[in-house]
C-alpha cells in the first residue's frame, strides 16, 4: 500500500517536472521569436503587446504583486512601478527594450498581415513613455488603433535610418528592415462584409454630378510634389469627373476624403493647411486631364472586400460664385509685426452676417481673441454658428503686386493664418459662403501595373 502511494506521488512530481520543463523550454522559444539583434549588435526586444485603454510594462511577478501599496512607500523601498499610462481610446501597444545601442538612428515600426501587405501606418515612439533603464537599457512603447483586425498573427517589422525626413526617391534606399517580431491579433474577431459598387460610380446632389472612375494603390502617384516625405510609400489615387448640368466642370475638388473599413476602422485625409499637415493625414488634389486626381496615403491592409469613401467637396478660388456667396474687401493696410489693422466691416451671405473684424501682424493680439494662434498674419472674422452644409472660407488674399499669399493655418471660422510677403502694402481679401458637396461610394482599389508584389514581402 505504502509503495503504491509512493509511486503514485513520485509519478505526479514526474509529470509536474515534466510539464514544467515544457513550460520553460515553451517559454524560452518565445522570447527567441521576440528578440532581435540589430546591425550595431544591440538587442532589440519585443516585451509584449497590450491592447485598451490603461496600458503598464510588462515587469517581474513580484513587483506586479505590490502594485497596490501606495507609490510613495514603493519608492522609500526603492521599487517605483513600471511605467503606465492611458488612452482616451483602444489601442494597441508594443512594448520594446533595447539594450546596448551604440547606432543613434532612429527606428520606425510596420504593420504586415498575414500575406505580408505592409500599410503605410507608421508607429512611432510616445515621447512620455520613453524611459531609460540602465546606462545601456532603454524601453519604449509604441501604439496604434489601427492594425490588420481580421489576422489571427501578423508581424511588426522595424526600419532602421531616416523614414519621414527624406525625399521618396531616397526613402526606400535608406531605411533598412532590420527586424520582424511575430504578434497574435488579441482582438481578432468576426466582422461584417461590404460588397463593392461597379465603377464608375455617380452621385448626384442637385445639378452636381460626382463622378468617382477609379481608386488606384500606387507607388509612383500622378499628383503631388516631386518630394514627399514618406517611407517607403504606398499611395492611394481616387480619380473624380465632376458635371454639371451634364457638362464638364472644373470648379470643385476633394477638400477631405474619409476612409472606413467594416471592422470599424477609419481614417481621415484633408488638404494641407500649413506645415503641420502629418503625411499620413495629408490629401493632394491635382487636374489631370478631365479629372481631378486626390492622393493620400493608403493606411490599412487588403483584407477588406470593400472600403466606404466619403468625400466632401468644395469649390476652388478660382470657381465661379452665384450671387450672395461671394464677398471682396480691397486696400486693407498690411500691419506690421505686433501690429493690428482694424477694419470692422460687415456683410450678409446667404442670410448670414459676417463680419471682416482686422487684420493681426505677426506675434500681435487682437483684443478679445485668447492668443496670437500662428505666428502668422492672420484675418480675424466674426461667422455665426453655421449648418454642417455650408463652409465659410477665405477664397484668396492677393497683395498690391499681384502676389496671392499662402494660407497658413485656420482655426474654425475666426482665424486665418497667411504667410503675406514683407513688402506687401495692401492686400483684397475674398471671402465665400456656400453650401459644400458630399457623396460616398463602397469600392475596392486596384493596383497599377505590378506594385503589389512590392507591397507583399
Amino acid at each position: 500500500m505504502h509503495s503504491y502511494r509512493a509511486l503514485s506521488w513520485g509519478g505526479a512530481i514526474l509529470v509536474v517536472l515534466g510539464m514544467t520543463v515544457v513550460s520553460l523550454l515553451s517559454l524560452r522559444h518565445k522570447e527567441a521569436e521576440r528578440t532581435a539583434r540589430l546591425p550595431d549588435g544591440s538587442i532589440l526586444t519585443l516585451q509584449a503587446v497590450t491592447f485598451g485603454t490603461n496600458h503598464c510594462a510588462p515587469s517581474a511577478f513580484w513587483r506586479r504583486l505590490f502594485k497596490p501599496l501606495p507609490e510613495k512607500l514603493l519608492a522609500r523601498w526603492g521599487m517605483a512601478l513600471p511605467p503606465q499610462y492611458t488612452t482616451t481610446t483602444p489601442q494597441l501597444a508594443f512594448w520594446l527594450t533595447r539594450k546596448d545601442k551604440t547606432d543613434e538612428r532612429p527606428l520606425s515600426y510596420r504593420l504586415a498581415d498575414e500575406s505580408g501587405f505592409e500599410s503605410l501606418t507608421i508607429l512611432s515612439d510616445i515621447s512620455p513613455h520613453f524611459i531609460t533603464l540602465s546606462t545601456n537599457l532603454e524601453q519604449a512603447v509604441f501604439d496604434t488603433e489601427v492594425f490588420p483586425r481580421r489576422s489571427s498573427a501578423f508581424r511588426l517589422r522595424v526600419y532602421q535610418g531616416d523614414n519621414l525626413l527624406v525625399p521618396r526617391e531616397e526613402s526606400i534606399n535608406r531605411s533598412v528592415h532590420v527586424a520582424d517580431f511575430a504578434v497574435r491579433n488579441p482582438v481578432r474577431k468576426s466582422y461584417p462584409s461590404w460588397t463593392a459598387q461597379r465603377k464608375p460610380m455617380a452621385r448626384r446632389d442637385g445639378e452636381m454630378e460626382f463622378i468617382l472612375t477609379e481608386l488606384a494603390i500606387t507607388i509612383n502617384p500622378r499628383a503631388g510634389p516631386e518630394a514627399l516625405y514618406v517611407f517607403p510609400n504606398t499611395w492611394a489615387e481616387a480619380c473624380f469627373r465632376m458635371t454639371q448640368a451634364g457638362h464638364l466642370c472644373r470648379d470643385w475638388k476633394a477638400e477631405s476624403i474619409e476612409l472606413f473599413e467594416a471592422t470599424g476602422q477609419a481614417w481621415r485625409f484633408f488638404e494641407a493647411r500649413g506645415e503641420s499637415t502629418a503625411v499620413q493625414s495629408l490629401l493632394i488634389s491635382e487636374t489631370i486631364g478631365e479629372e481631378e486626381v486626390s492622393t493620400f496615403a493608403w493606411p490599412f491592409w487588403l483584407q477588406e472586400t470593400a472600403w466606404k469613401l466619403r468625400v466632401e467637396f468644395t469649390r476652388k478660388p478660382e470657381a465661379h460664385f452665384a450671387d450672395g456667396e461671394l464677398w471682396t474687401v480691397k486696400g486693407i493696410a498690411v500691419p506690421a509685426p505686433k501690429a493690428v489693422s482694424m477694419i470692422n466691416q460687415q456683410t450678409n451671405l446667404l442670410g448670414y452676417p459676417i463680419r471682416l473684424m482686422a487684420l493681426v501682424g505677426e506675434h500681435a493680439v487682437l483684443p478679445g481673441r485668447e492668443h496670437d494662434v500662428f505666428g502668422q498674419t492672420t484675418i480675424e472674422v466674426d461667422v455665426p454658428s453655421l449648418p454642417q452644409k455650408l463652409r465659410f472660407e477665405i477664397v484668396s488674399v492677393m497683395d498690391d503686386r499681384g502676389r496671392v499669399a499662402q494660407q497658413a493655418m485656420r482655426a474654425g471660422n475666426e482665424s486665418f493664418g497667411y504667410r503675406i510677403p514683407s513688402d506687401a502694402k495692401t492686400v483684397d481679401i475674398r471671402l465665400a459662403l456656400y453650401q459644400r458637396r458630399f457623396a460616398e461610394y463602397l469600392v475596392r482599389p486596384t493596383f497599377r501595373t505590378n506594385d503589389v508584389a512590392i507591397f507583399r514581402r
